[in-house]
């Protein structure tokens, strides 16, 4: 601090070395980029709904046959 001969480029390094010690480094931010290139259109996303709604009343009928033979048996 008080030696006249030190570097002002060197005095600062020295403060930022101080600085990041106390008070810890600042936080680095990334920018979130969309790696969905295109979004499904509405009449997509209707069709996929009612395509997976279709496929869960099948799991559920053939759930209810296995569970309606298990009874039986």
């Amino acid at each position: 601090m008080e030696d006249a001969s030190t570097k002002t480029t060197d005095r600062i390094k020295a403060s930022e070395l101080l600085a990041e010690r106390g008070w810890g480094k600042a936080p680095t931010f990334l920018v979130a980029v969309d790696t969905c290139p295109q979004r499904p259109t509405q009449e997509e996303q209707d069709r996929i709904a009612k395509e997976l709604s279709r496929r869960v009343e099948q799991i559920a009928a053939a759930r209810e046959a296995r569970d309606g033979l298990a009874s039986t048996a």
